[in-house]
């Protein structure tokens, strides 16, 4: 990843495959698969992406599948804040959540799958009302969904599955008006699931674990009286 440090990134870059540009400023980036999966390769650390948060016109970032090791920076997200679209799966980041991620207000997808993230999601989740879809999907997340992501109205994908979630799912769990695939499995989930979810008009697959899967609404006809209990791994 050598070419971070070019002085001359922002301007003779825009020529290269990995690089998307507008008007000659960096706008996409996709640096998927950079550092080669060797057994004897020097360990990459997060401290590498540190000249990327300079880019400020930048839109899409997609960084996954490189192994980078250490915690995800905790400034350097807030001056790029026109990004859209964050991929970062595939690495090994650990540390928690940085709340700076979620300051990111044009933010409509992040996928941090298959790493080591621990701790709980920040309550800032809320902030980013144009998220679609998000995926932290095997990490090591904990505690309970904030109910501030309830309230992302345009949230479509939602994938937490293989995490240590512990908690009951809440009845604000019927708000995401928009969702279509809910994934949950593979968490401490308890308690009864809300009849709420019968709100979630567009849902096509709500995964608890594997023995409660519900395909395109063929369950969700329940009356509120009938409790469904979880005990899934």
């Amino acid at each position: 990843m050598e070419l971070y440090g070019n002085d001359n990134f922002t301007s003779d870059c825009c020529q290269w495959g990995l690089v998307g540009c507008t008007s000659q400023k960096v706008t996409h980036l996709h640096l998927s698969g950079l550092i080669p999966s060797l057994d004897l390769k020097k360990v990459v650390t997060s401290d590498v992406l540190a000249p990327l948060f300079h880019l400020q016109t930048l839109i899409s970032l997609d960084i996954s599948k490189n192994d980078i090791h250490g915690e995800i920076l905790r400034v350097g997200f807030a001056n790029i804040s026109s990004l859209e679209y964050l991929d970062m799966d595939g690495n090994s980041f650990n540390g928690s959540l940085p709340p700076h991620l979620f300051s990111l207000w044009h933010l409509a997808t992040i996928n941090l799958d298959y790493n080591l993230i621990h701790g709980s999601i920040p309550t800032q989740i809320g902030n980013l009302s144009n998220l679609v879809a998000m995926s932290l999907y095997s990490n090591k997340i904990s505690g309970a969904i904030p109910p501030s992501l309830f309230h992302l109205k345009r949230l479509g994908f939602l994938n937490l599955g293989r995490n240590f979630l512990n908690m009951e799912l809440p009845a604000e769990t019927g708000n995401l008006s928009n969702i279509e695939y809910l994934f949950l499995d593979n968490n401490n989930l308890s308690g009864e699931i809300p009849s709420s979810i019968r709100k979630m008009e567009q849902l096509k697959c709500l995964d608890l674990g594997d023995k409660f899967v519900i395909w395109a609404n063929s369950h969700l006809d329940f009356q509120p009286d009938q409790a469904f209990f979880l005990g899934l791994g």
